[in-house]
């Protein structure tokens, strides 16, 4: 059976990921189930993961102006990102993805 109706649901993220409107050219906390585009033109920007993770947790980033080659978008956690303290960085314009909470 096809979907034959847009919900509310699925216009407002509630199956998925929220996208924000507003584009990031600054460092900033995220929140699980929602998507940012990040504007890294004039500097870098840190992306600081939610505090108290749950299992499956997802948070979505866009490099926005393809300018992270440049200038860098670097994720960072109070708890380890693939098994290490660590930040990741992301230094390749025009990437997008998906984080996901494995652990707690």
């Amino acid at each position: 059976m096809a979907l034959t109706k847009v919900t509310k649901e699925l216009i407002q993220g509630g199956l998925g990921i929220d996208w924000q409107i507003a584009i990031k050219t600054g460092n900033f906390q995220s929140v699980a189930s929602q998507g940012y585009f990040i504007d890294t033109t004039s500097n870098e920007v840190t992306v600081t993961m939610p505090p108290s993770p749950v299992v499956g947790d997802m948070v979505s980033i866009v490099d926005y102006a393809g300018t992270a080659q440049t200038n860098n978008i670097k994720i960072t956690a109070q708890a380890n990102i693939n098994g290490s303290s660590n930040d990741v960085k992301i230094d390749y314009s025009g990437v997008g993805g998906v984080i996901t909470s494995t652990s707690t």
